[in-house]
């Protein structure tokens, strides 16, 4: 990687981890609200529904950030970024389900990056393994 580009990979990181960071305290800290919402849009088991999302979006977003695990991770927030979409902002009627619909897209692209080229540099994925078969130099 050239010298002057070794930023990008970490920096692309923080910007994609700290949404879901973000988002996840914002519903952890409003539990019963967002449980109340969820259930209001048909989500089943709600609550059950809520943690989980709570795991994958923190624990997910965490790992991006630190780059541990950034394919499982990169998948994982995928999934729900996927999820999240088809629950919450299917209504085009409303233009602020359509900018959440194709953000919710462009992350998952962004996500796919980090499944295709790992973690980068600066990451516990390449401290931990500096093989020739480690997340920087391997294809999911």
């Amino acid at each position: 990687m050239m010298k002057s580009c070794m930023w990008v990979q970490p920096l692309g990181r923080i910007f994609l981890s700290t949404i879901f960071i973000v988002s996840g305290l914002g519903k952890a800290f409003n539990f019963g609200g967002t449980v109340t919402f969820m259930d209001s849009v048909g989500v089943p088991f709600a609550g059950i529904a809520l943690i989980l999302a709570l795991i994958l979006e923190i624990g997910g977003g965490l790992a991006l950030l630190l780059g541990w695990r950034v394919r499982y991770a990169a998948y994982a927030l995928i999934g729900f970024s996927v999820l999240a979409t088809l629950f919450f902002h299917l209504d085009f009627s409303q233009q602020a389900n359509q900018v959440a619909f194709f953000k919710n897209i462009g992350l998952a692209g962004g996500l796919m990056y980090v499944i295709m080229f790992g973690a980068g540099k600066w990451s516990i994925d390449n401290k931990n393994d500096n093989s020739s078969e480690s997340p920087q130099n391997s294809v999911a």
